[in-house]
């Protein structure tokens, strides 16, 4: 996966607009929002979030500490509240939400693996209530 350089100004700006939506999730339930595919890149906010992740498995950027940790959040907030929605194991809603929370935890091992002992993003992603994912 090729990852290209942010300048510090793109991070800055990614890193608020993640920490704005983290904090969002954390007091309200978004999620319908976070998961509408319908932009013009076909993409949802939570694919957006997973691709960020994603950066921090072959790009070990200091500067870029805190985005990834907004992200990290923000994805555990939104299964926090998705689940919340699951009426039992007939809703169709589970797949969907299984086969995002298999790939989140296929990039959480990548991390993990990728990433130094010390790292503060992999201590991070240890920290995490991977029961809520």
């Amino acid at each position: 996966m090729a990852v290209d350089a942010l300048a510090p100004e793109e991070i800055e700006d990614l890193t608020t607009a993640v920490a704005r939506l983290e904090n969002l999730l954390s007091v309200s339930d978004c999620t319908l929002l976070v998961s509408d595919t319908n932009t013009k890149q076909g993409k949802s906010t939570f694919d957006l979030l997973t691709i960020l992740l994603e950066r921090s498995i072959t790009l070990h950027d200091a500067e870029e500490i805190g985005l990834i940790s907004h992200a990290l959040r923000a994805i555990r907030w939104y299964f926090m509240w998705r689940v919340r929605t699951v009426t039992g194991p007939e809703d169709k809603r589970l797949d969907d939400l299984r086969e995002k929370r298999d790939n989140v935890l296929d990039i959480l091992k990548s991390i993990v693996q990728s990433r130094p002992a010390a790292d503060e993003i992999k201590v991070q992603v240890h920290l995490t209530n991977f029961f809520t994912i």
